[in-house]
């Protein structure tokens, strides 16, 4: 006989879960749910882990088809991108910086980051940003000696940065008349 819970008089499982149970099985709904969890865990970790054994052991064979379907190659590059515009974003940051010998890098959880701190407004003129109008910029500019690093970012507007461009931060912020 299944032992029920006094208040509900819903059937209590041997883990103590008191809830509904499989009409088919007979077995608790609450445990299922918690075994097909790690299960599904443990699958997810082993096929990640043989993705990158596959990927490294193959690596010179994917170069060469990237190379013979440069099209094919082209297509899924640009839907990587669509599918995620901060980490592309931030990949093409690293590039400029290593060009210009600029230290530091960032990645898209650093983003997010500085959206949650500066409560999702442009760090001047404090407008809403949204995905489309929101711009990385170098407080001090990469030209200028600045860094990629995370503390040397902040978030602008379309208009606040393309008029701060690669000037120096006080020069820009007198230039507002923020500073004397």
């Amino acid at each position: 006989m299944i032992e029920r819970d006094p208040a509900s008089g819903l059937p209590i499982c041997i883990r103590g879960h008191v809830g509904r149970r499989s009409a088919k099985t007979g077995e608790c709904l609450e445990c299922r749910k918690l075994y097909n969890a790690k299960f599904y865990a443990a699958r997810r970790e082993e096929q990640q882990a043989r993705c990158r054994l596959y990927a490294a052991e193959n690596k010179e064979e994917r170069r060469q088809y990237r190379l013979a379907n440069p099209e094919i190659n082209r297509k899924a590059c640009a839907n990587w991108a669509k599918r995620h515009p901060d980490r592309k974003r931030a990949v093409e940051n690293r590039r400029r910086a290593r060009k210009a010998n600029a230290g530091g890098s960032y990645t898209a959880q650093d983003i997010a980051d500085l959206t949650l701190m500066q409560r999702g407004r442009c760090a001047y003129c404090r407008t809403k940003l949204t995905r489309k109008n929101r711009h990385i910029d170098h407080i001090q500019p990469i030209s200028c000696g600045g860094s990629s690093d995370r503390t040397n970012l902040q978030l602008l507007c379309q208009p606040c940065n393309s008029s701060k461009g690669a000037r120096d931060p006080v020069v820009f912020a007198q230039s507002l008349g923020r500073l004397l």
